[in-house]
């Protein structure tokens, strides 16, 4: 049985297609997958690195934040109380009189780097006037004073109007832990 050249051709055409198929279904399309794949993976890996990047950014902005916190805390010195400041500040806003009350609160009783210092204070029939210029002198120290808590209540006494403040004045020290490691680090 002879073929005949078309048949040839056809045999031909048909051998080719079926091993295009085949190279198609064994070589292209699993590295067309793998491509796919190794693309997402890729995509996946630079929101990664991006994500790291943001919380890089975000850690060196809060080391920086906390060595400036620390440089206040040591220029303030040791013999810094928050009370005697506290009395201090009221003098020069001309309220000390209208202090009924400052007294300690305690926070934390743990070893850490930083301990909290808190008072807790009250002023009575005070203006306007006076309590924004004390909580400016607060709040706008050099000092890393912070207003943790502060209630104001408008008190009427037949026709006079007054305010009567109760507030808790937050501020932190070095612990031994945070003033040993800078000792050593500053050998």
């Amino acid at each position: 049985m002879r073929v005949q050249s078309r048949d040839m051709i056809s045999f031909s055409l048909v051998g080719l297609a079926v091993i295009g198929i085949l190279y198609y279904l064994l070589v292209v399309a699993p590295a067309l997958s793998k491509k796919a794949k190794l693309e997402e993976h890729i995509g996946r890996k630079k929101a990664d690195v991006t994500s790291m990047l943001q919380l890089k950014n975000q850690w060196e902005t809060f080391q920086a934040a906390r060595k400036e916190a620390e440089g206040i805390l040591r220029r303030r010195g040791e013999d810094f109380t928050l009370l005697t400041y506290l009395e201090r500040v009221s003098r020069e806003s001309g309220i000390e009189k209208k202090i009924r009350y400052m007294k300690p609160i305690s926070l934390s009783d743990k070893e850490e780097p930083y301990k909290p210092e808190c008072i807790e204070m009250q002023l009575e029939d005070i203006d306007i006037q006076r309590l924004v210029e004390f909580l400016y002198k607060i709040e706008q120290s050099k000092n890393l004073l912070i207003v943790d808590r502060a209630k104001i209540r408008l008190v009427t006494k037949g026709s006079e109007r007054s305010i009567e403040l109760t507030l808790q004045v937050k501020t932190y020290r070095l612990g031994e832990q945070a003033g040993e490691k800078q000792e050593s680090t500053g050998s």
